[in-house]
């Protein structure tokens, strides 16, 4: 079944190389929610959440269509690039504020959105620990716990080794596990 859904998306983005918007949109419908929840972990605003995964996927019209580059694995692709989009608007931003202070920063959207997808007390306990881990190991629980990517996809995308990511992994699990007993 995955081989079908790559040969699938290998399709879609060539189709997008020759300017097929309609192929961009079935990316776009499939990958959006993804990418809007990866982001979401990452920035504490709704709207500029939006913002960024929109970008995501302008960025990933221009280097397909405009540039012609080569997409081997278009998820990792499209996780590459969010990446790199949240990490360049943390650059950009005037106040230095840490990934961290940002992602802890208060958001009158965010319970309500917690509500609106029926998030429990526990996983509300698990998001406010995962928010507290340092970035990379952060990014790292979530991608291979919310995104359910494979530590070799998740390598990827980080520009990691594979056993630097389950290193990571490992630690941050541990990590995890005591702030949710000490709670």
């Amino acid at each position: 079944m995955k081989a079908f859904k790559k040969i699938k998306y290998s399709l879609l983005v060539e189709r997008v190389r020759q300017g097929d918007k309609d192929a961009f949109t079935v990316i776009f419908d499939d990958y959006y929610p993804k990418i809007f929840r990866y982001v979401y972990f990452k920035v504490p605003r709704l709207e500029t959440c939006e913002d960024l995964s929109n970008e995501v996927f302008l960025k990933f019209w221009q280097a397909t269509y405009h540039d012609k580059k080569k997409v081997r694995d278009l998820q990792a692709f499209l996780y590459r690039i969010a990446h790199n989009t949240v990490i360049d608007f943390y650059r950009t931003r005037k106040a230095e504020v840490s990934l961290n202070e940002a992602i802890n920063a208060p958001d009158e959207h965010s319970e309500k959105i917690l509500k609106d997808i029926n998030i429990d007390q526990d996983m509300k306990k698990v998001i406010e620990a995962l928010r507290g881990l340092p970035d990379d190991q952060a990014e790292i629980i979530s991608l291979k716990y919310i995104e359910e990517l494979s530590v070799k996809e998740i390598a990827q995308i980080t520009g990691k080794k594979e056993n630097n990511v389950r290193v990571i992994l490992h630690r941050a699990i541990k990590i995890l596990q005591n702030k949710l007993n000490n709670n």
